[in-house]
């Protein structure tokens, strides 16, 4: 891996906070003519949600405004990738070219008000550019089992981080239907989390009434609700509660620093914050503003709307999730979600870290079944869901359906026990867009995932990974018959050996989990 650091030399300003940077000369030279994975969000004011797609590096023009992280495979075992890590007080960036053939250049974001060619930063004495980060491996998996971007970031500021716990949490949002801001029903998916073993529950927008407006008041429930009650309701389910905040009304007269604490003393757990849709210099450090504020009030956050992550987890492990992402929320109300879009993940947007992309979609359809409406339908299998929890990293990983889809429906078994953090990561196989294979450890488990394109195949898993031993499989896998019922799976357990490849069969926009376990 390699890295780039630099902290410019400036002359000393006339006066505090009167030096800016105008444009970032950092420039990659790349040879060739490499196969890229490109995401075009066509303005700077983005939330990071969009498809990446395959071009050559070619394609990439003065234009281009290219997110992160940059995928390129320029064949014969040599992967590429370009992102950045640790941005404070500094805007973050964004790829174009400068004219010249091969020359990738930094574009950053401009301070709100400012052209694109205007500020993009000011600040005093000096200031330290995030690094400058180029990943390189024999294969893509190399950069998937990297953890260089949070090792880039510095080490937790948190003096006992104990209170902070990843986990499932269970969410009463619009994309399982239009859920009503009302007790019976922020009851039942209390119980939901309850009955599933998770240990949060989302409580979405809406609870403190009318928001992102002068009149919003984040310290206020809605008439209709009692959030002591919840909570209340909640704890002695064993689960505890986060809200959802709109940013423009946590912003308006630095409200959060009145309500963070308050929302420690009623004993909320954390908190959702949506609709910032910028990475510019101000919003960089809003970011770190808000993250340090909940901290200080034991509070998780969870960023929508959100950039993508620079490694800021190690330090504030309180951000503990964000999104960034084109997630599973799209499948409501656009047909941009294929299965070559969600393998693509784990080798693109994944590299960067942490993504809640809200996986759990229950209602499972064929493509040619799938339409808009409301409750939301998935188009890959039930297995290609499920394999979504192993896959993809989140420490808090917030579940999207309803809990009549997943209550003692097949599959959901599996989210009672699949662990949302890791103690090791092995990448088995795979390419962008075509299938990816998984495994990762939590204690003396091993979960695998493994996730299908809209082509059925069969890849051969091997086990070189597991010392040496024989093992037990508990297996949740594609039957004959996915490709025309995507809900249907089979369970099974298989003996397993170290070093014994097995043979995985996925339907087309199918999947494969398993639990191993040593005998």
């Amino acid at each position: 891996m390699m890295v780039s650091h630099l902290k410019p030399g400036l002359p000393r300003g006339a006066k505090a906070g009167d030096r800016e940077i105008v444009k970032e000369l950092t420039t990659f030279s790349v040879p060739g003519d490499p196969k890229a994975w490109v995401v075009e969000y066509g303005a700077y004011s983005t939330s990071n949600e969009a498809e990446f797609f395959e071009r050559q590096l070619s394609y990439v023009n003065e234009k281009t405004l290219a997110g992160m992280p940059f995928l390129m495979d320029y064949g014969n075992s040599c992967w590429v990738a370009i992102t950045e890590a640790k941005i404070e007080n500094y805007p973050a960036f964004y790829i174009g070219t400068n004219g010249t053939p091969g020359q990738l250049t930094t574009k950053l974001v401009p301070v709100p008000g400012e052209p694109e060619t205007g500020v993009k930063a000011r600040f005093n004495d000096e200031v330290s550019t995030p690094w400058r980060v180029i990943m390189v491996g024999d294969n893509p998996g190399t950069l998937i089992e990297s953890e260089i971007i949070q090792n880039l970031n510095d080490p937790c500021a948190i003096k006992d981080p104990s209170w902070i716990k990843p986990g499932m949490c269970a969410w009463d949002h619009w994309w399982s239907g239009e859920v009503k801001m009302e007790m019976p029903v922020i009851r039942q998916y209390i119980d939901l989390a309850s009955e599933m073993g998770w240990p949060y529950m989302l409580v979405d927008w809406q609870w403190y009434g009318k928001f992102n407006s002068p009149e919003a008041d984040i310290t206020k429930w809605a008439s209709q609700i009692d959030m002591p009650e919840i909570i209340s309701y909640a704890k002695s389910k064993n689960v505890k509660i986060i809200v959802w905040l709109y940013s423009s009304d946590v912003n308006r007269n630095s409200a959060f620093k009145t309500a963070f604490p308050l929302y420690s003393k009623w004993g909320v757990a954390g908190v959702k914050i949506d609709f910032m849709d910028r990475d510019d210099q101000q919003m960089v450090n809003w970011y770190l503003d808000i993250i340090q504020c909940a901290a200080e009030n034991q509070l998780m956050v969870d960023f929508h709307g959100a950039y993508k992550p620079d490694g800021i987890i190690r330090t504030w492990p309180n951000m503990i999730t964000r999104e960034g992402v084109m997630g599973n929320e799209y499948y409501k109300f656009s047909d941009k979600m294929s299965p070559e879009h969600n393998v693509k993940l784990a080798f693109t947007r994944m590299l960067a870290g942490q993504m809640d992309y809200t996986p759990g979609g229950f209602l499972n359809v064929t493509r040619e079944q799938w339409k808009q409406q409301v409750p939301a339908l998935v188009w890959n299998t039930r297995t290609a869901e499920l394999s979504k929890f192993v896959i993809y990293e989140s420490p808090l990983t917030v579940v999207c359906d309803h809990p009549d889809n997943i209550l003692n429906q097949p599959g959901a078994d599996f989210l009672k026990i699949v662990p949302t953090v890791w103690d090791d990561i092995k990448f088995l196989g795979g390419y962008p867009g075509e299938w990816v294979a998984i495994a990762k450890r939590s204690g003396d488990k091993w979960f695998i995932g493994v996730m299908n394109n809209s082509v059925g195949k069969s890849i051969d898993i091997a086990f070189d990974f597991l010392p040496a031993g024989n093992y037990e499989a508990e297996v949740w896998s594609d039957t004959k018959n996915s490709d025309k019922e995507p809900k249907e799976l089979k369970k099974s357990v298989i003996k397993i050996k170290q070093g014994s490849p097995l043979k995985v069969t996925m339907a087309k926009n199918g999947g494969f989990v398993a639990v191993i376990r040593k005998i």
